[in-house]
C-alpha cells in the first residue's frame, strides 16, 4: 500500500512541475514543450532527485515519449516539410554513412572484425547495439 501511494505522489508531483513548467514556458512565448521537458529534467533522477519510483515512472514515461514525439509530428505541415526535405534526407543520409564508415574504421583498427564488411555491418547496426547495450546496464 505505501509502495502505491509513493508512486501516485511521484506521479503527481511529474504532473504538477510539468504544468508549472508549460506555464512558464508559455508565458516567456517558447513552445509548451520544452517547459515540460525541462520540467522533467528538474525533478528527474538527474536534478532534485524527488521521483522515488524509478522504475514505474520509467515506464510511463515511455508513453511520454510516444506523446512527445506525436505533438511533434502534428506541429509540422507537409509544406514544412517539403522546405526543408533535401536538407533533411541529405543530412539524415551523410549522418548514416558516417556513422557506417567511422563504427567500420575503429572496429577495424581495434580488432573488433576482422573484414570491412564485418565492420559496416557493425556500423549498420551500432545505433541498436548501443540501445540493447544501454538498456542492459
Amino acid at each position: 500500500m505505501l509502495e502505491d501511494f509513493r508512486l501516485i505522489i511521484d506521479l503527481v508531483s511529474v504532473l504538477a512541475v510539468a504544468a508549472c513548467g508549460g506555464l512558464v514556458a508559455a508565458l516567456l512565448r517558447q513552445p509548451v514543450l520544452l517547459g515540460y521537458l525541462i520540467g522533467g529534467m528538474v525533478v528527474g533522477p538527474t536534478g532534485l532527485g524527488l521521483i522515488k519510483e524509478l522504475i514505474q515512472v520509467e515506464t510511463l514515461a515511455q508513453f511520454g515519449v510516444a506523446f512527445l514525439l506525436f505533438a511533434l509530428g502534428v506541429e509540422f505541415s507537409f509544406a514544412e516539410l517539403k522546405k526543408v526535405q533535401a536538407i533533411a534526407l541529405g543530412g539524415g543520409g551523410l549522418q548514416i554513412v558516417l556513422t557506417i564508415l567511422v563504427t567500420t574504421l575503429i572496429s577495424l583498427g581495434f580488432g573488433w572484425v576482422t573484414s570491412p564488411p564485418q565492420g559496416v555491418f557493425l556500423g549498420q547496426f551500432y545505433p541498436c547495439l548501443r540501445l540493447l547495450l544501454s538498456s542492459n546496464a
